[in-house]
């Protein structure tokens, strides 16, 4: 698939925090109102990163160089 989209509701906070804590190194990018939530970028910006944001967290620039 080109995207894929998950949705998911939450009771409290601490549930959605373990919730994402438990799928770091399956989560690319979390997107939410305004960049409110720790870590996440706002609506509208997932595909617009800033020079040092890394996909996947991984410098380009630095791996290339250690090749």
């Amino acid at each position: 698939p080109i995207s894929v989209l998950y949705f998911q509701t939450y009771k409290t906070r601490a549930d959605a925090d373990a919730w994402f804590a438990s799928r770091t190194d399956q989560i690319q990018v979390i997107a939410s109102a305004k960049g409110w939530y720790p870590g996440s970028v706002a609506f509208g910006s997932t595909q617009q990163p800033g020079l040092t944001d890394y996909a996947d967290g991984v410098d380009t620039m630095a791996f290339l160089g250690e090749l």
